[in-house]
């Protein structure tokens, strides 16, 4: 499966289970989020743990539901964000976009 998710309290955690996330995978992980805000999710967690790359496709549908879920008054942060992603976070300027933390968990307590 190439997205899990988990919720905790009233953070639900999308979980990448993909070591490159590309245009291939980006429209069906747009359709998990969207589906997951009309069920009434507004605090986001998106778990990179696992992968290292994604495209430009892929990092749009990232902001994508980062501007939905704003639309909601609801927040959306990146966890376990890898050195290559990284990279390219700071190289397309959408670090100023994202809240990135270490862990799944830190990002879960910094919407108390």
């Amino acid at each position: 499966m190439n997205f899990d998710f988990y919720v905790t309290g009233s953070v639900i955690v999308e979980v990448v289970n993909l070591k490159s996330a590309t245009m291939k995978e980006a429209e069906e992980f747009k359709k998990i989020i969207f589906k997951h805000i009309d069920e009434g999710f507004k605090k986001f967690v998106i778990n990179l743990d696992q992968c290292t790359f994604i495209d430009s496709t892929f990092l749009s549908t990232l902001v994508s539901a980062y501007k939905k879920i704003l639309s909601i008054k609801g927040d959306l942060k990146l966890s376990c964000v890898h050195h290559q992603l990284n990279s390219l976070i700071e190289l397309t300027g959408t670090r100023k976009v994202f809240k990135i933390y270490s862990t799944a968990e830190k990002t879960i307590e910094s919407f108390s």
